[in-house]
């Protein structure tokens, strides 16, 4: 006899409860994990090899993006009293990065925003610039655009994102469109990068005394740095225009 774990939930904590079985059936229960770790393993190498394969034969017109949300920036100061240091007063800035990739190089996007709004309709709000500034900076404009990203449904793998992909990117100019969703729990990629780099550079300048007590002074902290990043605000007004399109769904 053998002893294996069961996890049981019960209103939102997390118990483990303790099974008796068979050796045979524990070697069963094995077998089955070994063989969703082995599909799982296989998929995230079949997706990497792809990934790769597209970039480096991209025409010139095509362009990737490859997309993400970062981890939320709390606002700092250089001095912080106790009451602000451990209260609820912190303000929070959006960061969405993104990496595109063309035929003639790649180039990095962060877009900030005041707004915590994640879902998907902040998610085009934070892309609409970043395609307005590929298509302008791009020659000739790309016409096929490859869109990679995680796939949380909060964010981005939902009907609402489906319907925006089939109408927004069209109407910018793109003739074909794509979206590549990654395998769960994979490495991190690019975007994230670019958004380890963002934080530390407003980390560096809170730790050399200036103090960034708004996502808009965080946005402007970054923007005054010369940087191979590009920045673009996002205001709480742009996502709601995509609101509108989400309503004829």
């Amino acid at each position: 006899m053998a002893s294996v774990d069961q996890k049981i939930c019960v209103r939102g904590a997390i118990f483990l409860k303790k099974h008796k079985v068979e050796h045979a059936e524990l070697l069963n229960i094995f077998n089955q994990k070994l063989d969703n770790l082995a599909k799982h393993h296989y998929n995230w190498l079949h997706q990497a090899k792809e990934c790769r394969a597209l970039k480096e034969s991209l025409r010139e017109d095509e362009v990737v993006l490859h997309v993400d949300f970062s981890e939320t920036f709390s606002c700092k100061l250089n001095r912080e009293v106790q009451a602000f240091h451990f209260g609820g007063s912190r303000k929070q800035a959006t960061v969405h990065t993104c990496v595109a990739y063309t035929a003639t190089g790649s180039q990095s996007y962060a877009t900030i925003s005041a707004s915590l709004r994640h879902e998907d309709r902040a998610v085009w709000a934070h892309l609409e610039p970043v395609l307005r500034d590929v298509i302008k900076n791009c020659n000739p404009s790309p016409m096929i655009l490859h869109v990679m990203s995680d796939g949380p449904v909060t964010q981005y793998r939902n009907k609402n994102n489906f319907f925006l992909l089939s109408t927004i990117p069209f109407l910018s100019g793109f003739q074909q469109v794509t979206w590549n969703f990654s395998e769960k729990s994979h490495r991190k990629g690019a975007p994230d990068g670019v958004g380890g780099a963002v934080k530390r550079t407003a980390d560096s300048a809170v730790q050399r005394g200036e103090d960034v007590q708004t996502p808009e002074d965080f946005y402007s902290l970054l923007t005054e740095r010369k940087s191979d990043v590009k920045f673009f605000w996002v205001s709480e007004e742009d996502i709601r225009r995509f609101e509108i399109c989400g309503l004829l769904l």
